[in-house]
């Protein structure tokens, strides 16, 4: 241990810690350098999101939750389009809802992403 190194606690699953104790030893390092390369390589390896980022994300986003309304709404349109066919209305309303129901998942699934953008923007520091 360098001198200028500190000795720190730390709490481990113990599956956890076996899972690293048998890289370690593949590896030919100490349970301790395997856990202090790992923390030195995540903190190398991140980078702080700037509030432009977000707000861009958050841009693509909207724009993605504005496409899937639009599709959403093209394929309300045909259903009332085809209504009229009892046999093409049959062929193809079930393909029809199908395809709605993944759209609006999809896009719950951005709205949710949204929120968390927000959240992330409200919570940056310029």
């Amino acid at each position: 241990m360098a001198t200028d190194d500190v000795q720190f606690r730390i709490r481990l699953n113990p599956s956890l810690k076996r899972k690293l104790e048998g890289i370690a030893a593949a590896e030919g390092r100490s349970l301790n350098a395997e856990i202090a390369r790992r923390l030195e390589s995540s903190i190398s390896d991140f980078r702080y999101t700037k509030k432009e980022e977000w707000v861009e994300q958050l841009s693509s986003l909207g724009m993605w939750i504005q496409e899937t309304d639009t599709q959403i709404e093209r394929l309300a349109n045909i259903l009332t389009d085809i209504a009229v066919d009892k046999e093409q209305s049959e062929l193809l309303k079930p393909l029809i809802i199908t395809k709605m129901a993944s759209l609006q998942r999809d896009r719950e699934r951005l709205f949710e992403e949204s929120l968390h953008i927000k959240s992330k923007i409200n919570n940056t520091v310029d």
